[in-house]
C-alpha cells in the first residue's frame, strides 16, 4: 500500500515566510517557513492523517496546516 506509485506530490517553488513568535518581547523567536500550493494523491487514510496532524516537522507549534483547495 505505501510503495503504491499512486502516493505522489507535486508543487510549485515555495516562498518564504518569517514569523515571530511572542513578537516584541525578549522572547521573541523567529522561524522561517515555506507557504506553497501542492497536490498530493494519497490513500484515503493517509489523506486524513496529513489533513489532521499536518505535514513538516513543526507541527507541534502549529506549523504545517494543509487545506482543501478546489
Amino acid at each position: 500500500m505505501y510503495n503504491n506509485p499512486r502516493n505522489t506530490a507535486n508543487c510549485v517553488p515555495p516562498k518564504s515566510a518569517l514569523v515571530r513568535i511572542k513578537a516584541g518581547t525578549p522572547n521573541e523567536t523567529r522561524v522561517r517557513g515555506y507557504r506553497l500550493h501542492f497536490k498530493i494523491d494519497l490513500p484515503e487514510e493517509l489523506m486524513q492523517i496529513a489533513y489532521e496532524s499536518g505535514l513538516g516537522e513543526k507541527g507541534s507549534m502549529g506549523f504545517g496546516m494543509i487545506a482543501n483547495e478546489k
